[in-house]
């Protein structure tokens, strides 16, 4: 049986393994061509396939087209954020919507991306999934290029073993550290205040409440007090909309980032964003 159960892992990893082929590229070429930490290396590599997750267009495809130079600023960039995630500590102002890497992969204007400060605010979600992300699927998708970029090193200095111990640490854990819900003190506002209205696309219109739920939990944190799924009339089918009341009014700013309205991306599918005014007849 143990012999049946380890063939049966390995298989699971050789498929992992063929299904990112091009993140094993990326990967090979962060630690064997640019000498980059190979522990460093793959929570990056965890980073940018969360935002792939997310719905960000190709992030490591497209970055493995540029230059060394170009490459390494998005690489120092994704360092610095997932070593913020990771440890939970508070990020540079400069790092909070990735301006480099939104620019390098043709993302710039587009509200698909990941509202840092909100990951230290409501960290629990986006904290255990880049956390799982390093533990469930970098430790035996790169495995094998970290022990051989390991061994290029040619030596054991401090650094060198700290990785060595701290992957076996990460790559043989059973759990994920336990992550605290930070405690914020809320101004309470009026319903009509705190309220999107959202609206979706008549060619492929999002399916369930939880798709929209899931996008705004993950990309804001806890945020959502009640979605109101617009009645779908006939010939529809499906609904066209939904207004999103949310806990706080700060939370609509941080969406629409000074505009009157945005796109978003849920569930792969484009939906328009706006705030609600008294009196919309878009909604009822």
């Amino acid at each position: 049986m143990a012999s049946s159960s380890s063939s049966s892992d390995r298989k699971k990893i050789e498929e992992l393994r063929l299904t990112h082929k091009v993140a094993r590229v990326m990967y090979r070429r962060l630690t064997m061509e640019m000498l980059k930490e190979p522990l460093a290396c793959m929570a990056v590599m965890a980073l940018w396939l969360f935002m792939e997750e997310l719905g960000y267009p190709s992030v490591i495809s497209t970055l493995l087209t540029y230059q060394t130079d170009i490459l390494d600023s998005a690489f120092l960039e994704a360092q610095s954020l997932s070593h913020c995630i990771v440890t939970r500590t508070e990020p540079p102002s400069s790092l909070l919507d990735m301006p480099i890497t939104l620019r390098l992969i043709h993302a710039v204007g587009s509200r698909r991306f990941i509202p840092l400060k909100n990951l230290f605010q409501h960290g629990t979600i986006p904290y255990i999934k880049v956390q799982n992300m390093l533990k469930d699927v970098c430790g035996a998708l790169f495995e094998d290029i970290f022990t051989e970029a390991m061994s290029s090193r040619n030596n054991t200095t401090n650094t060198t073993v700290h990785s060595q111990r701290l992957f076996d640490e990460i790559c043989n854990s059973s759990s994920s550290p336990a992550v605290e819900e930070p405690q914020a003190v809320r101004v309470i506002t009026p319903p009509s205040e705190r309220t999107m209205l959202v609206t979706f696309s008549r060619e492929f219109p999002i399916t369930t409440e939880d798709h929209v739920r899931e996008y705004f939990v993950v990309m804001h944190g806890d945020c959502i007090e009640r979605i109101d799924m617009q009645d779908p009339k006939p010939p529809q089918r499906r609904s066209m909309g939904a207004k999103i009341i949310l806990k706080d009014s700060e939370t609509i700013d941080e969406i629409l980032g000074g505009k009157e309205s945005v796109r978003l991306l849920i569930n792969g599918l484009h939906a328009d964003a706006r705030r609600y005014e008294v009196g919309d007849s878009s909604q009822q």
